[in-house]
């Protein structure tokens, strides 16, 4: 059973479901609005048959989500963000007010930065095995190189005290 409602300020649409057959879905509360220019397409079935939340930048405060976001099954095997920042935050846990929380930034280097400018002040903890297979640089120097070069004068100073001790 659905039905439609009208009770003073409110519309009600009651059913199983709701069927749009429109290209937008539109949000407007001309209130709320920090600006008075530009649509307001919250929702937006787009030509690559995708289906667009804040087309255009529409809103531009942005997308908040609040609460759990689950990605049930993602098609591709892989989330796309076309973002320049990955913000995580959680302000119960904050040892301070200030600052950014930017956990994840694509650089000026076409790198991936981890806690950009430190923004994180207990650090970054990775629990578990870490691996690299290609090198891994600290200041500079390739840390394989110098653990190599040292494992190699341990051995030289282990081949010469055996020496020494065995010397008469």
């Amino acid at each position: 059973m659905s039905d439609l409602k009208f009770d003073g300020d409110w519309v009600i649409v009651e059913g199983n479901w709701l069927k749009s057959r429109t290209l937008d879905i539109m949000l407007d509360a001309p209130s709320r609005r920090i600006n008075n220019s530009g649509w307001r397409r919250a929702l937006v079935h787009n030509y690559g048959d995708k289906l667009t939340i804040n087309y255009n930048k529409d809103y531009p405060g942005g997308v908040n989500i609040q609460g759990e976001l689950s990605v049930e099954k993602i098609k591709s095997h892989r989330l796309v963000l076309n973002v320049e920042d990955v913000v995580v935050d959680s302000p119960h846990r904050r040892s301070s007010s200030s600052g950014l929380r930017r956990a994840l930034v694509h650089d000026f280097n076409d790198g991936l930065t981890i806690n950009w400018a430190s923004d994180y002040p207990g650090g970054v903890t990775i629990r578990g095995d870490v691996n690299m297979p290609n090198k891994l640089v600290v200041n500079g120097k390739n840390v394989g190189n110098l653990l190599t070069t040292l494992q190699n004068k341990i051995t030289q100073l282990e081949t010469r005290v055996a020496a020494l001790e065995a010397a008469p």
